[in-house]
C-alpha cells in the first residue's frame, strides 16, 4: 500500500492498491484507454482506494495525483529493457553514458525519462555534427523571378500586377522531415519528462529543432513511410528509432497542443519485445551452424475448408528453425512472455504447440515443438509434454524451456556464446524420442 502523493513501483503481473485517492475525469478516460481490449493495465476505483493490476505491459502511467511505474522484472528492470530494445532495434548501445544510465535507473525516474535521456544524447550527437539540410520545393510570390514562373497562378491571382511573381523553386532548407520528426517528439518529451536535468536538455534541443523547421500542417504518421536512409542522413537513424518508440508507445494524439497534459501513459508490450529479442538471440546463437531461423512464416494450407476448397484459417508460428542439411524436421517455436516458472502452461498454448508439432513434423517420430518463456533464475528449467491417443500411443512432443534474459543479454553484448545458446541448440538437436 502507498499513500499519495506518491509513485507506485509495481512489478509486471502484480497487483497493489493506492489509498485515499480518486480518479479525475481525465484520469478515468486514461484508465479506460489502458484497460481496454488488450488489457494493458487495470486501474479501477474501489472504496477509498485504487486497485492497480499489471500484466505484460511496462512503463509509466501518470495520473493527476500519482504515478505508476511498472517494472520489467524478468528483463532485468528498466536498464535490461533498454538493452533489449537496442539489440532488437539493431542500433547498438551508448556505452559512453552507462554510468549516467545506471544513476537514472536507480533514482526515482521512470522508463519514459530513461528513453528521453537516450533521445537527448542522440539529438546532441546530431547537433554536434551539424543539422541536415536538403533541397525542398517551394511556391511563393516574389518581387523577382526565381526558378519557374507559375503562369496559371500568376494569371489567376495577379493578372494586372507585375511587382509580385508566382514562382516555384528549390530552396536549401533545414525544414525537412528528418528534423521535423525529432522536433515533434522532443516537444512530447519536454512536456512529460519529470527529471529536471533531462527536461532542461530536452527543451533546449526542442527549441533548436523547432527553430529550424516548421510543424505546421505536418502529419507525423506520413513521415514514417517517407524517410529513406542513405549516406546523407544515416546519422539520424538511431535518433529516429528512439523517436518512433516514444511516439508509438505514448499513444500521443495531442503533440501540437499547447500546455501540459497531466495524465498520460507510456507503455511497452513485453510480449512483442520478448518475441523479437528471441529472434535476435536465435540469429546470434545459430550463426555458423546448420540451422536457419524463419520469423512468422504464414501457412494458409493447414486448416482447410473441404466444401469451399480453400484455406479456412492461417497459422503463423513465431519461429520455424530449419535444418539446412535436412537431417532433422523443422522445429516450430513459440515465445510466450508468461510466468510459466510459477504456474502451469495454459491449455491454449499447449493445444497450439501440439498443432504446430503435428503440422510441421515429417513423421510421428519427429513431431516436436518448443515453447520458450522468460524465467527469473539461470537454472536449467524445462519440461517435456507428450501427446497420447486413447490407446496410449504417443503422437507429439512439446519441450517447454525457461529462458533467462539477463544471461542472453550478456552473451550478445560480449559476442560469446554461452549457457543460453547451448541450451537452445540442445533443444533443437536432442529431441525426445517416442517409447
Amino acid at each position: 500500500m502507498i499513500e499519495t502523493p506518491a509513485i507506485m513501483v509495481l512489478e509486471e503481473w502484480k497487483t497493489d492498491f493506492i489509498n485515499g485517492v480518486e480518479l479525475s475525469s481525465q484520469d478515468q478516460k486514461l484508465a479506460a484507454q489502458i484497460g481496454g481490449e488488450k488489457g494493458k493495465v487495470t486501474v479501477e476505483e474501489m472504496k477509498g482506494r485504487i486497485r492497480v493490476k499489471a500484466y505484460s505491459w511496462v512503463g509509466v502511467i501518470r495520473f493527476s495525483q500519482f504515478e505508476i511505474h511498472i517494472v520489467p522484472k524478468l528483463a532485468g528492470e528498466f536498464l535490461g529493457l533498454v538493452r533489449m530494445l537496442e539489440i532488437v532495434s539493431g542500433i547498438g548501445s551508448l556505452r559512453r553514458n552507462i554510468g549516467e544510465r545506471n544513476l537514472l535507473v536507480n533514482s526515482k525516474n521512470n522508463l519514459f525519462d530513461l528513453l528521453a535521456l537516450l533521445l537527448s544524447e542522440a539529438c546532441e550527437a546530431i547537433l554536434q555534427k551539424g543539422l541536415l539540410y536538403d533541397y525542398i520545393e517551394v511556391e511563393d510570390d516574389l518581387p523577382f523571378l526565381r526558378g519557374r514562373l507559375l503562369i496559371k497562378q500568376q494569371v489567376r491571382r495577379r493578372a494586372e500586377r507585375v511587382d509580385r511573381l508566382e514562382c516555384r523553386y528549390d530552396e536549401h532548407s533545414s525544414n525537412i522531415i528528418e528534423n521535423q520528426l525529432l522536433a515533434a517528439v522532443l516537444i512530447i518529451c519536454g512536456r512529460r519528462v519529470t527529471d529536471p536535468i533531462i527536461r532542461r536538455k530536452i527543451r533546449r534541443q526542442a527549441a533548436i529543432f523547432s527553430s529550424v523547421c516548421s510543424l505546421e500542417n505536418v502529419n507525423i504518421e506520413n513521415i514514417r513511410s517517407s524517410i529513406v536512409y542513405s549516406r546523407m542522413n544515416e546519422n539520424y537513424e538511431y535518433a529516429h528509432r528512439l523517436a518512433w518508440l516514444i511516439f508509438d508507445s505514448s499513444g500521443v494524439k495531442d503533440i501540437f497542443l499547447t500546455g501540459k497534459t497531466k495524465s498520460f501513459a507510456f507503455l511497452l508490450d513485453m510480449n512483442q519485445l520478448f518475441e523479437l529479442f528471441i529472434l535476435r538471440f536465435f540469429e546470434f546463437s545459430l550463426k555458423q551452424t546448420e540451422y536457419l531461423v524463419k520469423y512468422q512464416k504464414q501457412n494458409p494450407m493447414v486448416i482447410w475448408d473441404y466444401y469451399k476448397q480453400r484455406s479456412y484459417k492461417k497459422i503463423i508460428p513465431d519461429f520455424i528453425i530449419e535444418n539446412l542439411n535436412n537431417t532433422l524436421s523443422p522445429m516450430v517455436i513459440d515465445a510466450k512472455y508468461k510466468l510459466y516458472d510459477l504456474k502451469k502452461v495454459s491449455s491454449a498454448d499447449i493445444y497450439q504447440s501440439f498443432l504446430y508439432a503435428y503440422v510441421y513434423g515429417a513423421d510421428f517420430q519427429s513431431t516436436n515443438a518448443l515453447i520458450v518463456y522468460p524465467t527469473q533464475s539461470q537454472a536449467d528449467d524445462q519440461k517435456i509434454l507428450q501427446l497420447k491417443n486413447l490407446k496410449g500411443s504417443l503422437g507429439a512432443n512439446i519441450r517447454i524451456l525457461g529462458f533467462h534474459i539477463p544471461s542472453a543479454l550478456k552473451e550478445i553484448e560480449k559476442n560469446e556464446k554461452g549457457a543460453m545458446s547451448e541450451l537452445l541448440i540442445n533443444a533443437l538437436t536432442n529431441v525426445p524420442h517416442f517409447n
